[in-house]
């Protein structure tokens, strides 16, 4: 798992599921390409709906959106280490990819936001 290990923080704070990393790295991948999320679904074997929010959870960090008739998306991000970042998670992808769906798997993005609303017991 050394290869996930620096990425872990990475991961926690923006993949919260198998299809958001699946996208983002199709999308890191082919970035030169404009994605509808009927071209994503397909390429990645995902119900439109799947791919669509997947998409919508990775805009702003991630991609550059442009409506022409329908909304289209591309890997583009302003922040090096964030590209950085994106293509360790790549070669993470290659080397180890159990590694990174088990830390995907235990939690994550969705369980940081989940912990921000737990009500935790005060100190008397």
């Amino acid at each position: 798992m050394s290869a996930i290990g620096p990425l872990d923080s990475f991961v926690r704070r923006y993949i919260d599921s198998a299809e958001t990393l699946e996208t983002l790295l199709l999308l890191f991948r082919g970035r030169a390409v404009w994605w509808t999320a009927e071209k994503a679904a397909s390429a990645l074997h995902l119900d439109r709906r799947a791919a669509l929010c997947a998409l919508e959870r990775l805009c702003g960090a991630f991609l550059e959106v442009k409506i022409e008739g329908d909304v289209c998306f591309r890997f583009s991000t302003l922040n090096a280490e964030r590209e950085a970042l994106t293509a360790a998670l790549d070669d993470a992808y290659h080397q180890d990819r159990t590694a990174l769906m088990r830390l995907i798997a235990g939690g994550g993005a969705a369980r940081d936001f989940a912990d921000a609303f737990r009500v935790k017991k005060e100190d008397p």
